[in-house]
């Protein structure tokens, strides 16, 4: 398991940004190993519409997609997933595994290059960080699938949890929120608020001890792993690791757990 002692344990910005690249070619490896051991047509639980395949045939086409914008330094069009099956699917993602591990291994992390997330930094730093993390959550989904589920380094977890909730929750529209959410990890110690915005159904992230004026409607505390599991859609606030205050609506409505959302 990829482990790193840094200063701030909180965010893997604060250490060698070239690290992320080995994350990306050891949660790919991760992927390929639980995939040839299948069963290909094994059902990802919490994506009801997904299969070990699809996750393969998905993240193939996103590495793809990212290799080939931080190599042009230019965005494309949206990524193409695979259509070869069995073996010839693994063969087809380890390759593409490569090109983006190559691509990134050779590139200057503060160089420019855009993204599809307003606000967010504009450097090929910010694609290390993202396929990274695409790459981790996705070999969650794969090993759901097979039934080899193993842990979430918690570090890298923290990191994801800040990279959500800065990179896609922050620019999302269309989720209203009644009321102000503390998001905690109870290993690496770390909280975000996160408060209802002005425009109607967008949010704004912060740091939890930013002084923020306003009541807090409902506070989570989860395991790093956990807290990232559950913002990505993949399980559910209900269980035991997971310590709720206030008002479990509002925490529901931010958290909701697996559903259609979820297959992405």
């Amino acid at each position: 398991m990829w482990t790193v002692i840094v200063l701030n344990v909180a965010y893997l910005r604060a250490v060698e940004s070239r690290l992320l690249v080995d994350v990306v070619a050891e949660q790919g490896a991760r992927i390929t190993a639980v995939a040839r051991d299948g069963p290909f047509c094994a059902r990802v639980p919490h994506m009801r519409r997904w299969t070990l395949t699809d996750v393969v045939a998905h993240l193939g086409g996103v590495h793809r997609w990212a290799a080939g914008i931080v190599s042009a330094r230019a965005m494309s069009t949206g990524h193409r997933r695979g259509t070869a099956t069995g073996p010839e699917l693994i063969d087809w993602f380890e390759d593409g595994l490569a090109q983006l591990v190559a691509v990134l291994a050779a590139a200057d992390f503060s160089a420019s290059c855009p993204n599809f997330s307003p606000g967010s930094d504009k450097t090929i730093g910010f694609w290390a960080r993202r396929q990274a993390h695409e790459t981790l959550v996705h070999r969650w989904d794969a090993e759901a699938a097979a039934g080899q589920i193993t842990a979430v380094d918690s570090i890298l977890a923290t990191d994801g949890i800040d990279e959500v909730l800065t990179v896609f929750r922050r620019t999302r529209r269309s989720q209203p929120l009644p009321g102000s959410v503390v998001l905690t990890t109870t290993d690496t110690r770390r909280s975000w608020r996160v408060n209802p915005a002005p425009a109607p159904g967008r949010v704004e992230i912060c740091s939890a001890e930013s002084g923020v004026p306003g009541a807090v409607a409902a506070a989570v505390a989860a395991p790093a792993e956990s807290l990232l599991l559950a913002l990505w859609g993949r399980i559910p606030i209900d269980g035991g690791e997971f310590h709720v205050t206030g008002r479990r609506e509002v925490a529901t409505t931010f958290l909701p757990g697996p559903g259609p959302a979820t297959e992405r």
